[in-house]
């Protein structure tokens, strides 16, 4: 049985990428697939209502699919154009709050062909009804997405209009939604015979898999995969986000369930593929699995897992907010157990995969499907003396699998240049045929393959702000420079000869490392201005209460804390933020931050601060040099901040103390408002359980 805790499988599953054509004039008919790209009338033949509808998400249980709420009492209007042997797909769905009786709701599709002379009032119009139905006829609409195909290979190529219809007693009835979506139109015989599918695999080590080094029992069907594939080592720590995030802009379906088991969540995908069989599909399939909890079948922990450990994580592992607490790493049988749990969590997954490879094998797709497998980020394990992640960018969090198969990729190569997950996209495009437009950052991996001299390129990373941390990290082949802007260090590695990360180069190699430390600084610049106010703490005890305000005058368009506890102050009124903050610094976060966004991208910022109830202070560091501000306040404009600037050498002289850094933006807009996201309370109680909110 799989724990209580939450843990969220899920699978996005997309067809035809799209963008939405919105206009107030008549859009002329289209020889296009996807319905989604034509903006509908509403109304009768004579009468067009507006505004004009827009396809939006919409969502059913499990489902989220891009489509139409109907209007009141009205007609869908989409002017097509067919050519010969169409197929119209969609999905349908009935939310009702009251009560449906017999007959008193419609739903009904027909087709229009355009007059021979639309002037001859004489002409009749021909009118084809391709569906119709009643949730009497149909009751599972009230409760789910179904899925229609039909065959219009009976109606004349040429021009005209669908019409979707509600009729009846009830339709204008506000207590009834009826949702149309995702339709489309498609033509099985001029399929361009190429699939995508593309598989995220969340916290996903790259040693956990066989081909990289892993237990050869873990992922056997994997690495069959890569035995006919090509295999790459990609550095980057990509988020998948959600919905919310609009991660899914420009897709046409997706699915999704919490606490799904991998191979639940295959299952949907099979389906969802064996639906839209007649159609060139692109399938992205997000499995959350290993990510903690871990807790793996019971016969993968027999099988995989040391029968004589006797600890406290026999079946499976629900911990890790209780490791946060502990001053040193836990003995060293718990923590061998707890990746044993994870590694057959990576085993459930790699099961589950072999059944989706079987089927696109018996079913043909192989011949045309190019298959991706990457990750967003790994898992540590005290290599670090850091678990889980978000708590550095060491290899063994940022150094990723990543395997392509089909596509004309050499079979069984093994490619060693260091790559990114943002070159996934270009690579998809051109195995499409599909143009690359020019802002679009990656390189196509066929390139890279085909391209000698490639690895002279430079990798980037970043650390998240929002997880304690703001660190970047630039890789020049075989070098790694990690750069921490809490603390002003730098470390360099030798990824070649030390690919574990255990042997501090930087001193004897400070040009490298100042070189690429650099680069990380100007190659991941915020969207736009950002301040950043670092208050360190003293674990000698000496005096440290900090306290002041800071003040935008051009606006504030935001600001976050880090490392703040319950005893730390943090307001808001009008453009000013105003701190109290408490003495309590840990060995473990020994920082505490607040970032500001002026509004505008504005460059000014005007700071106070009293260090234990004191102005005229040696502990205020405003200008991003190791000059003090004794007065105590300070008006720091970004262009005067040397750059790149981060937290001065005299940190070590005076440890609890204020600095100010200034980033500057690429962006002239606003600072982008993240706040106004929400997430319903089911969510939010899976995200505190991943660990990715507080």
């Amino acid at each position: 049985m799989r724990t209580s805790i939450l843990k969220s499988c899920s699978i996005l599953i997309f067809f035809f990428a799209i963008s939405c054509a919105q206009s107030n004039l008549p859009i002329p008919p289209l020889p296009s697939d996807s319905l989604l790209l034509i903006t509908p009338y509403i109304g009768s033949e004579t009468e067009f209502r507006n505004p004009l509808p827009e396809p939006k998400h919409l969502s059913r249980n499990e489902c989220s699919v891009v489509g139409w709420f109907a209007p009141p009492e009205s007609v869908l209007r989409f002017p097509v154009e067919l050519r010969e042997n169409p197929h119209l797909s969609l999905s349908l769905t009935v939310n009702s709050r009251v009560s449906i009786e017999s007959d008193s709701l419609r739903l009904r599709i027909e087709y229009l062909p355009d007059k021979g002379d639309p002037d001859d009032p004489q002409q009749e119009q021909l009118r084809y009804t391709i569906f119709d139905t009643t949730p009497e006829d149909t009751p599972y609409l009230l409760f789910e997405w179904i899925n229609y195909d039909f065959d219009l290979s009976q109606l004349a190529p040429g021009t005209g209009e669908l019409l979707f219809e509600t009729d009846g007693r009830l339709s204008g009835d506000p207590g009834i939604d009826i949702l149309w979506g995702q339709p489309a139109i498609y033509y099985s015989d001029e399929k361009r015979n190429k699939n995508v599918l593309l598989i995220g695999v969340d916290t996903l080590r790259r040693d956990a898999l066989s081909i990289y080094g892993g237990r050869e029992e873990i992922s056997p069907n994997i690495a069959r995969l890569a035995q006919t594939g090509t295999v790459s080592m990609v550095c980057g720590n990509p988020y998948l986000g959600s919905e919310i995030s609009g991660f899914t802009q420009g897709m046409e379906s997706a699915w999704y369930r919490m606490n799904a088991t991998p191979d639940v969540t295959v299952d949907q995908m099979i389906e969802m593929i064996e639906y839209n069989r007649g159609r060139d599909q692109f399938m992205f399939l997000h499995m959350m699995d290993p990510h903690y909890p871990y807790d793996p079948p019971q016969e993968l922990i027999d099988t995989l897992c040391n029968q004589s450990y006797i600890g406290p994580y026999r079946s499976e592992f629900t911990d890790m907010e209780g490791w946060g607490f502990l001053t040193q790493p836990p003995i060293a049988t718990d923590v061998q157990r707890v990746r044993e749990l994870y590694d057959a969590e990576v085993a459930d997954v790699d099961q589950a995969l072999a059944k989706l490879f079987n089927y696109l094998s018996v079913n043909g797709y192989l011949e045309n499907t190019l298959i991706i497998l990457a990750a967003d980020h790994g898992e540590e394990f005290f290599e670090h003396n850091r678990y889980g992640h978000g708590q550095s960018l060491n290899d063994e969090l940022d150094n990723l699998p990543l395997i392509k198969w089909g596509g004309r990729f050499p079979e069984g190569g093994k490619i060693d240049t260091p790559v990114r997950n943002i070159y996934i996209a270009p690579t998809i495009l051109k195995y499409l045929g599909e143009p690359i437009p020019d802002d679009m950052p990656g390189t196509p991996l066929q390139d890279v393959v085909s391209d000698p001299g490639f690895e002279n390129r430079l990798i980037f990373g970043e650390g998240n702000l929002q997880r304690s941390h703001n660190t970047k990290y630039a890789i020049d082949w075989p070098y790694k420079c990690i750069t921490d802007y809490f603390t002003g260090v730098s470390k360099l590695f030798n990824l070649e000869d030390d690919p574990r990360e255990l042997n501090n180069i930087s001193g004897q190699f400070p040009d490298i490392t100042g070189r690429l430390a650099m680069e990380s600084t100007l190659a991941m610049p915020p969207a736009a201005n950002m301040f950043l106010l670092l208050f360190t703490g003293d674990m000698s005890g000496a005096p440290q209460r900090f306290s002041g305000a800071v003040t935008v005058p051009g606006g504030l368009g935001g600001a976050r804390v880090v490392g703040f506890s319950n005893t730390d102050i943090y307001s808001i009124e009008d453009n000013t933020v105003i701190f109290d903050l408490s003495p309590e610094f840990t060995p473990s976060n020994p920082v505490k931050a607040i970032a500001i966004f002026p509004s505008n991208n504005g460059d000014t910022i005007d700071v106070t601060l009293l260090a234990d109830g004191m102005m005229n202070n040696d502990r205020f560091y405003p200008h991003g040099t190791n000059i003090v501000e004794t007065s105590g306040h300070a008006v720091i404009i970004m262009s005067d901040l040397p750059w790149p600037n981060r937290i001065t050498a005299n940190a070590g002289i005076h440890p609890a103390a204020c600095y100010v850094l200034g980033f500057p933006g690429v962006s002239n807009g606003q600072q982008q408002d993240f706040e106004h996201m929400t997430f319903d309370p089911e969510t939010v109680e899976q995200l505190r359980a991943l660990g990715y909110i507080n």
